[in-house]
């Protein structure tokens, strides 16, 4: 019995002292009002880091403050996006690899649907057994092909390649968000799907959320399309103004509304976007139009690395340079070579960037080197337009996001209210201890010290469990903790009232406490067992605040097992075999 009480008692010992270890961050922060912070201690005193802990206990949102966003993404817009891409594959693939004499094959309007037109009849039979064979996502439409004549036919997407691309354009988004957020170092970012097409984004403890809010919300879709010159920057522009003067478009109008004014005077699949240009010297923005191909030739997916440099020959002005990978790479030498002579757009965000004429094919070697360039024109302040450089550099190696989104909600929460919660949050643990510790004395007297030892452990121990596992507390979690501080003395309770009846029963002090602990032992595991089932679902599907309650929950439930039957156990091992107890105080 004595090796045995020496060797619980070494590991009591050892597992206080490891969870007092994983709480020195923590205390530190506490006892210094969290200035300065136990990183900024850590990187002052680099001699003792190595032999510290590192992490503190993460506060969720509600406690430090943050950001909370929710998004929508235009998965329809990806859709279209992927449909033109396919399109312009399918096309290639017929007239290079098939010989076949193409009239065009495009979308139809702005719908889904894709027309493929060829010149000779006898190559239309020919065109439906390739699509049927090699490109399966396509199914022919055979209403609508009657209605457009011999020589054309008309597909549909099919439902399960659509959905997939739907699906695609979330999982990407949030994957995009989630590299973007990495950028700013944020403890415990919560980044999750909600839904078919909506992203759940929570930041806790951010130090400049406007920033990171522009981050997150940049769509930074780049897109490179063809400028169509059947109508000029001069001409388009007499057309917007007319149609000012006519007061059928707003004197403030947007891309979107200018397209759909001005829809009858277009070609087919053409849109206008605007160029903006900033006069250096006199800081005026003019808006250039032109008159693009709808369809998308290449997109940022392609992007390897984009990096901010600086244009020597007008004024050091900051302008992002694009690294493609080999796959973008190739594409592009192929739209260079084909389009010679032909203007490119550069698109970001529905925005020109620039519109340069392609003079020659530019290689595979030049695209991967960095030889394509976005520029700003900006007219903010030097430092300023390097920000927004430095900016669209994480955006852009981060990856795009697929397709355009709209925040559906948006809420800031202010470190004032978190440390308000968090103040609430311990005077609610402060006064339930002591008042649990005061009914334990009153009831079980010395007995009820031995509780309220394994009570204050319970807390010590889940509190350095949350800073080991990294886990977040959250305002439901401290309500997790207090719950379970009240819950915690049940199985002292249970263990005790068995205690006392073995006492009544005439039984020693030592048989009666080895009776009331085996005997209440399984009641304590059947009701611990039950609400440790009940957090890990709540855990498995409930949302942050409600995961947050279940971790501290199930943690609570855990460590007050541990210390009511083994620590408690330990201390009345140690009195009635030092103190040859004849009678309990109980």
């Amino acid at each position: 019995m004595k090796t045995a009480w020496w060797w619980k008692t070494g590991c009591f010992v050892l597992g206080l002292l490891l969870a007092l270890y994983y709480l020195v961050p923590t205390f530190y922060e506490i006892s210094t009002g969290g200035a300065p912070t136990w990183e900024e201690y850590l990187e002052a005193n680099p001699s003792s880091a190595k032999y510290l802990p590192q992490d503190k206990i993460k506060l969720g949102l509600d406690l430090q403050g943050g950001i909370h966003l929710v998004l929508s993404v235009d998965v329809e817009k990806f859709v279209k996006s992927e449909l033109d891409k396919n399109i312009a594959f399918l096309e290639s693939y017929l007239e290079k690899n098939k010989k076949i004499e193409l009239i065009k094959v495009a979308r139809l309007g702005d719908s889904n649907q894709v027309a493929v037109s060829v010149r000779n009849a006898s190559d239309v039979e020919t065109v439906r057994k390739i699509i049927q064979e090699d490109y399966d996502r396509f199914v022919l439409n055979d209403n609508e092909t009657m209605a457009k004549g011999e020589n054309t036919l008309i597909y549909d997407p099919t439902i399960e390649w659509v959905e997939q691309i739907k699906a695609q354009a979330v999982t990407q988004a949030q994957e995009t968000i989630n590299n973007r957020v990495d950028q700013f170092k944020v403890s415990e970012p919560n980044i999750a799907t909600m839904g078919a097409n909506r992203i759940l984004i929570q930041l806790p403890g951010m130090k400049d959320p406007e920033r990171a809010l522009a981050i997150i919300r940049k769509t930074a879709l780049l897109e490179f399309k063809l400028v169509d010159d059947s109508l000029g920057p001069e001409q388009l522009d007499a057309m917007l103004r007319e149609a000012v003067e006519a007061n059928t478009l707003p004197r403030d109008y947007t891309h979107v509304q200018a397209n759909e004014v001005l829809s009858d005077k277009l070609p087919d699949e053409t849109q206008i976007l605007f160029e903006v240009k900033t006069d250096p010297t006199t800081g005026e923005q003019t808006r250039i139009p032109y008159l693009l191909k709808a369809a998308t030739l290449l997109t940022g997916d392609v992007l390897e690395d984009a990096r901010v440099r600086q244009d020597q020959t007008n004024f050091n002005q900051p302008y992002v340079s694009l690294q493609m990978n080999e796959r973008g790479a190739e594409l592009f030498e192929t739209i260079t070579e084909e389009n010679v002579g032909e203007k490119l757009a550069i698109v970001l965000d529905n925005r020109v960037s620039s519109a340069p004429v392609i003079q020659e094919r530019i290689s595979r070697e030049s695209a991967m080197n960095g030889q394509v360039s976005i520029t700003l024109n900006s007219m903010e302040a030097y430092d300023k337009q390097f920000q927004e450089a430095e900016d669209l550099v994480i955006v852009l190696r981060a990856g795009s996001l697929p397709a355009p989104v709209e925040i559906e909600e948006n809420r800031s929460v202010g470190p004032t209210l978190g440390r308000d919660s968090i103040n609430a949050g311990q005077w609610a643990m402060l006064i339930s201890i002591l008042l649990v510790i005061g009914f334990m004395i009153l009831y079980y007297r010395l007995s009820g010290l031995v509780a309220d030892f394994a009570l204050v452990l319970n807390v010590v121990f889940m509190l350095a469990t949350l800073a080991l596992l990294q886990a977040t507390l959250t305002l439901p979690g401290i309500a997790g903790i207090v719950l379970t501080i009240g819950m915690a003395v049940d199985a002292n309770v249970l263990i005790f009232e068995r205690i006392r009846e073995e006492l009544r029963n005439g039984k020693t002090v030592r048989a009666a406490i080895e009776s009331g602990f085996s005997k209440a032992h399984l009641t304590i595991i059947d009701a611990n067992l039950t609400t440790v089932i009940a957090g890990v679902v709540l855990l498995q599907y409930g949302t942050g605040p409600i995961q947050g309650f279940a971790v501290t929950l199930i943690l609570g439930v855990v460590s007050s097992y541990i210390t009511a039957l083994w620590v408690s156990r330990l201390v009345f091992e140690w009195f009635y075999t030092r103190r040859k107890l004849e009678k309990l105080s109980i």
